[in-house]
């Protein structure tokens, strides 16, 4: 009796797995799932919405990191679109101006630079909104660098909020109000209407974050670049606004230093796309494997040193002009005594008396390294 009670037993086990085994096959391949035999009441059921059934479509949906394009020939669309907005502005701010002297008591705030709340200060804050945006996604992928034991991927989220701030500065005009609470309170102005007061918070703290932002940005060129330009755009600017580089015509001056804050916004939110799309193409595996010189070098020693073993017929000497880089000869044996058997194999200047009097190139090196190294081999095996 107990014997049969036993082989039901594993006969019901080998059927579970059996069972078992089918059904995670099923879920594999993406199969429907077969009907359980246990009852509807006994496993819990999924809530299933009305409107939107199994929600499956959940699954495919853009993640936000998706937003940051992939490909360099959208992002150079991205900043054809953002100068063309710029001339844009500059064009409107100029038919504007024209209207206004035609017309007494014509003015389109909006379109006019030189208003707080004109469409420039509206896509200015747009642009450094982005930039923010880009910032913290970077942060979301960096701090999962595995040779940062330092923690300097914290730095993006300084640099997203201070875009947020710069954002919310240029859509409320706050730097102005600053200006005047600082002349209030300190009974001076410092240099001419008191825009030092703002211009010099600002120094400092980007100067500060952009130092640090260009030393993480290092492997990404490209973000580097835009990075300058964006620094050279902020410098006109603030150069414009001191007066230390002054234009005769009043409306010149207003165009050239509206366009380059805009410029510089936008360069700023290139450089945050560039680098971000660099940091999610490094964390994906899709860029190539960059050896530094250190490594290159310790690696071509590394193959020297194999190639010249006990036993394998190859010495290491000094190379006969002086230079620091030994030359490779094959050891003399018993029955060649005779100084001209041994030739240089690895010498950037020829050793005499060999007759050749060129360079290896490349190919040869790599043929006569693969030739020596199948020679030990054979060694070995013999």
């Amino acid at each position: 009796m107990s014997l049969h009670a036993s082989s039901q037993f594993r006969g019901s086990v080998q059927r579970n797995n059996r069972r078992r085994r089918l059904l995670t096959e099923d879920t594999y391949n993406g199969g429907a799932m077969p009907i359980s035999p246990v009852s509807s009441g006994d496993a819990p059921q999924a809530n299933q919405s009305d409107h939107y059934r199994d929600a499956f479509f959940m699954d495919e949906q853009m993640r936000l990191i998706d937003l940051v394009p992939r490909r360099l020939t959208i992002l150079a669309l991205w900043l054809a679109a953002g100068l063309a907005v710029i001339a844009g502005l500059g064009g409107l701010h100029a038919w504007q101006s024209g209207l206004s002297t035609r017309i007494q008591g014509w003015q389109f705030a909006a379109l006019d630079l030189t208003q707080r709340g004109c469409l420039g200060n509206w896509f200015s804050s747009l642009l450094l909104l982005a930039a923010s945006t880009i910032a913290v996604l970077t942060y979301t992928i960096r701090r999962h660098r595995t040779d940062d034991y330092h923690g300097r991927y914290r730095i993006w989220l300084w640099a997203a909020l201070c875009y947020f701030l710069s954002a919310a500065d240029v859509a409320a005009n706050l730097h102005e109000g600053l200006k005047q609470i600082m002349i209030y309170l300190t009974k001076t102005s410092i240099w001419g209407d008191g825009t030092l007061w703002w211009i010099i918070p600002y120094v400092l703290v980007f100067g500060v974050l952009g130092s640090r932002l260009v030393l993480d940005m290092r492997p990404c060129r490209l973000g580097i670049a835009t990075f300058s330009l964006a620094a050279a755009g902020y410098l006109v600017a603030a150069g414009m606004e001191l007066g230390l580089a002054t234009i005769g015509d009043a409306f010149q001056a207003v165009m050239i230093r509206s366009a380059a804050a805009m410029f510089g916004h936008l360069m700023l939110l290139m450089s945050m796309a560039l680098n971000a799309r660099f940091v999610i193409l490094d964390a994906e595996g899709l860029l190539p494997c960059r050896k530094s010189k250190k490594h290159a070098d310790l690696d071509k020693g590394a193959a020297e040193k194999s190639l010249v073993t006990p036993g394998n017929g190859w010495m290491r000497t000094d190379a006969p002009t002086g230079t620091p880089q030994p030359v490779l000869r094959r050891a003399s044996s018993p029955a060649a005594s005779s100084p001209s058997t041994t030739q240089p194999i690895f010498s950037k200047s020829p050793a005499p008396p060999a007759p050749v009097t060129r360079k290896l190139t490349k190919q040869e090196k790599k043929a006569l390294r693969e030739r020596l190294l199948r020679e030990r081999l054979e060694r070995q095996r013999r």
